[in-house]
């Protein structure tokens, strides 16, 4: 997986630093990526961020402008342990999500509920943060998720939840 994300830091570098914006901060962005590597039993669970302005050290706030070079760190399951392993980070609107909302997924966490419990708090979060004014309209209500499972033999679920019901369904043809 290094060498995947290191090819991603250096394209978004280079890609990066040929956008014309009118104003520096908006070239900020970050990438979060996560799952499991299968070399270790059982699969140890990897996330990793890609960013030019901000770090998964909550302690330290965001830039204001990016980097001229995207980062990229990652945090591993540590072991041995007899913790649960579960990592929540709020990326890309720092500050925004509430310590109480933190707490309330870490307890779903906590509490080994279903993944589906999981997702509707997190689309819950995402929604409630999106109009707090500390998210200055940066945080969208239409949600994805995926839920990954370690066992690589067991297939992963996504799921797209819109802000509105329509009945419009929208298909793009891709360009060959």
């Amino acid at each position: 997986m290094i060498p995947t994300i290191e090819r991603f830091r250096q394209r978004a570098t280079r890609d990066f630093a040929n956008l014309k914006v009118r104003k520096p901060s908006d070239k900020l962005f970050s990438v979060v990526f996560a799952g499991y590597c299968y070399d270790d039993t059982p699969p140890r669970c990897y996330t990793w961020l890609v960013s030019n302005f901000e770090t998964l050290n909550e302690q330290k706030p965001p830039l204001a402008e990016p980097l001229e070079e995207f980062n990229a760190q990652y945090y591993r399951e540590k072991r041995p342990t007899e913790d649960m392993m579960h990592m929540l980070v709020s990326i890309g609107s720092y500050g925004a999500v509430s310590a109480k909302d933190i707490e309330s997924l870490v307890r779903l966490l906590d509490e080994k509920k279903p993944a589906q419990a999981l997702v509707e708090k997190g689309i819950e979060v995402i929604r409630t943060t999106a109009a707090d004014p500390l998210s200055r309209n940066l945080i969208g209500k239409q949600c994805n998720s995926i839920v990954l499972p370690s066992n690589p033999d067991e297939d992963a679920e996504g799921g797209y939840y819109s802000e509105k019901a329509a009945a419009l369904a929208v298909m793009v043809q891709p360009a060959i």
